[in-house]
């Protein structure tokens, strides 16, 4: 389905001037075609002579138009200019969805030198696609790809990879019907497999370069974005304390929420049964979370509450700021030393560097105070994950645990953060790992620990296959796989594989993959992890018999049934990390089909480009979006009655020009000059005041959705 809806340009500092980059009607980029064996006709002009041309893709062997430098295109530094307008038309009779990729090198390989942007344009119009440039020298998406607020004519936009626009030498121009065959697969290049290549007609008139950005000093001393204006943004030391001091007024005449306790468990209905710690109850068929003291319990919260967020260092990030803090004195807190394994990186935060601002040397144990004062007038009910520790002992918030530590675990990898459960030295590696939890198992405040976060259930069929003959979980597969089939040729037949030996055996890719391949990688799949969720809940267990186990934060697309259920058979509580404008109801009915457990949603929110973001994990149109989509997902989430949660991610603003790993795309609570968003504020305020109502079913949760 795709979406038309009218919004500003991404970017702020927007002037029209640039450079035309390719004329598609230019004999040239018609030769190329007919080069590559695409289909390309001249769009005649009104006027006389070419506007541009029509592909169409009939040949099964060709999936796309590809532009080089320097004979389709001169320029290849695209450092100074924030946008790429690309003029298109959907020259058909269904939506057509469009993927451009850039890339620094004739088919780069490098998965940091090339990236893909896909939109969805409807039939019969014409669009001007914006194609933001500004985040790829800051901003490595692939995997995860970031949204983008929607354009007039378009929909569905999208970005995935990381390039330097010092040097751009091809543009590939592919596209696709897919209503015709109802789906469509992007290979890691993002060029569509051609044997799901339909015949469509797409029309290209130009390419242009627009909106001259500065590549270096667009950065302000307070870490904010010079080119934008908005409410709350910071001039002078002066705003930041002036801020602090209106701030501090109005926390002084807040009250606590009404109907609650010491642990912000809900009063109204009456205790169940006490056990000094946090525990899971179906209560008049809803499961809630029940405090130490016996009373209901539902957990709102912000993940990463914490004395800033390290910006990564190098040359482009550097170059990028207007004014680096001195190394000595107060402010050179701002300067952060990261220890990494194998290495120690610095990092840069002017969130901190903001802090010391208004609150001088005394700014840490002041911060802890603001922190927690915040929490507590906004209504929340706990303190999410990887956040600060010593928020921990002012015993005014219950907190989770982001579980034991991998480091250390020698085991190998069979997909991400995923230890091989068929090692023997895994089971032994994980209760050592966990055994760093035991000093938490009697505190009353924790809720639980979680295993991991975001593990990669669902790259698991292609990398188990990848491993080395002496992995423990291949060598498993494939000794049920020869007991199943017997010769690899019977198994090639029944997967649609052509693998010359079972040791050689791939996942095949999912045009020639058959149901048959689906089932056996689900079951064992599911087998496998039935022993590593058992493996960890044993482990922790161990080191805290106290505390709830919380499960892996399971992120989209690495949900297969198989493993919800092999999660929820060990778990107290399956967790799930959910970017979306709404939470899928359908789905996690779906999920909750197969474990029969509660929920948590580890991370959620909504994100907008109007303070100077870059990128953006689940697109609004603005603060007020923003806002609006806090109250939609969480008092829908609260209305669901196997959910007992879920945090927002997170509590201040992500580095504009990116974190340590360099990601640019999450808004929070504060700004980088920790001072609260209103809007989002206000929102929080009025769905907490009616969350346990909505939870109980007493309440209908808060409908209207955010402008897009």
């Amino acid at each position: 389905m795709y979406h038309v809806t009218a919004v500003r340009p991404a970017f702020a500092g927007r002037g029209t001037e640039g450079m035309v980059l390719v004329k598609f009607g230019a004999k040239q980029v018609l030769k190329s075609a007919a080069e590559q064996r695409v289909q390309a006709s001249p769009l005649p002009a009104s006027s006389g002579g070419v506007d541009g041309i029509e592909l169409s893709f009939f040949d099964p062997g060709v999936s796309a138009l590809i532009l080089h430098s320097p004979r389709n295109f001169t320029r290849t530094d695209w450092r100074s200019f924030g946008t790429l307008i690309l003029d298109l038309a959907n020259r058909d009779t269904d939506p057509l969805k469009v993927v451009v990729t850039l890339r620094g090198g004739p088919r780069a390989a490098s998965e940091m030198e090339f990236v893909t942007f896909t939109a969805i344009i409807g039939p019969g119009s014409r669009a001007k696609w914006r194609i933001p440039l500004r985040q790829l020298r800051y901003s490595y998406t692939l995997g995860s790809p970031w949204g983008w607020p929607r354009q007039e004519g378009l929909g569905c936009l999208e970005s995935c990879g990381m390039l330097d626009t010092k040097r751009v030498r091809e543009v590939a121009f592919s596209f696709h019907a897919p209503n015709r065959t109802g789906r469509l697969r992007l290979h890691r290049s993002g060029v569509e497999d051609p044997k799901w290549l339909t015949t469509a007609r797409l029309g290209l008139y130009s390419l242009e370069l627009a909106d001259p950005v500065r590549s270096e000093g667009w950065v302000d001393r307070y870490g904010q974005n010079t080119a934008y204006s908005y409410p709350g943004k910071v001039r002078s030391d002066a705003d930041i304390i002036r801020a602090d001091r209106h701030e501090e007024a109005e926390l002084a005449r807040s009250r606590p929420f009404p109907q609650r306790d010491s642990f912000q468990a809900w009063t109204k209905r009456p205790a169940r049964r006490t056990t000094g710690f946090f525990r899971v109850e179906k209560v008049d068929g809803r499961w809630w979370l029940v405090a130490p003291n016996g009373r209901l319990y539902f957990a709102t919260g912000m993940d990463v509450v914490a004395c800033g967020v390290d910006a990564r260092l190098d040359r482009t990030v550097l170059s990028a700021h207007s004014w680096l803090p001195p190394r000595s004195g107060p402010i050179a807190e701002a300067w952060l030393k990261r220890i990494r394994p194998g290495r120690e990186d610095e990092g840069l935060s002017l969130y901190r560097a903001n802090l010391v601002r208004k609150w001088g040397a005394e700014y840490r144990d002041r911060y802890l105070l603001r922190a927690i004062a915040r929490q507590l007038a906004w209504g929340f009910t706990s303190i999410g994950n990887w956040s600060d520790h010593a928020l921990f002992r002012f015993r005014k918030l219950p907190f989770f645990s982001a579980g034991p530590p991998h480091l250390n675990i020698k085991t190998p990898y069979v997909a991400k953060l995923i230890h091989d459960a068929f090692d023997p030295r895994f089971a032994a590696e994980a209760r050592a790992a966990a055994a760093s939890l035991a000093p938490m198992a009697a505190d009353p405040w924790l809720v639980g620990h979680f295993i991991s976060n975001e593990v990669g259930w669902n790259e698991f069929p292609v990398r188990l296959l990848e491993q080395p003959r002496g992995s423990g979980a291949k060598r498993e597969f494939l000794k049920r796989l020869k007991r199943r089939y017997g010769d690899i040729w019977k198994l090639n037949l029944a997967w649609g594989a052509s693998a010359r030996s079972f040791d050689e055996l791939r996942w095949p890719p999912d045009p020639v993959r058959t149901p048959r391949a689906e089932r056996d990688i689900a079951e064992f799949r599911g087998d496998f992890a039935d022993r590593w969720y058992g493996a960890w809940s044993r482990a922790i267990r161990a080191a805290d018999p106290n505390h709830l186990v919380l499960g892996s934060r399971l992120n989209q697309g690495a949900r297969p049934p198989d493993v919800i259920a092999a999660c929820a058979r060990h778990n107290d509580v399956v967790s799930f990390n959910h970017y979306d404008v709404d939470i899928w109801r359908g789905e996690f009915d779906r999920y909750q089909e197969a474990a029969r457990r509660p929920f948590f949603v580890g991370e959620y929110g909504h994100n907008s480009l109007d303070t100077g973001l870059l990128t953006a994990a689940v697109p609004v149109a603005d603060q007020r979006a923003r806002a609006v989509g806090y109250r939609l997902y969480t008092e829908q989430m609260a209305a669901m009655p196997y959910m007992v949660g879920g945090h927002f991610f997170q509590y201040l603003d992500e580095p504009i020009t990116g974190r340590f790993d360099r990601e640019t795309a999450f808004n929070g609570f504060v700004n980088v000059a920790d001072i609260p968003h209103p809007l989002m504020v206000r929102a929080a305020k009025a769905s907490h005041a009616r969350v346990y109502a909505v939870h109980a079913g007493l309440l209908e949760p808060f409908s209207t959705r955010p402008e897009l």
